[in-house]
């Protein structure tokens, strides 16, 4: 399985770049979700935002492994 460079691609993808992208989306939507509930405008905005970022990197994430099976 792990006898030639791409095979790596899935791994370094899900041990370096995703706990990243989660970390620093996570801390915004923690900043923006609440800011933007409290001020009722924004809010569906926001939450719609939450939600296709949350489809982006499952997208990025199957796409990491179709392209490594």
């Amino acid at each position: 399985m792990f006898t030639d460079p791409t095979s790596y691609q899935a791994l370094f993808y899900f041990l370096v770049i995703k706990p990243g992208i989660t970390l620093l989306l996570s801390l915004a939507l923690v900043a923006l979700v609440p800011v933007a509930t409290v001020l009722v405008l924004p809010a569906p905005a926001v939450l719609r935002l939450a939600r296709r970022l949350g489809v982006w990197q499952a997208n990025v994430a199957s796409t990491v492994y179709i392209m490594n099976t």
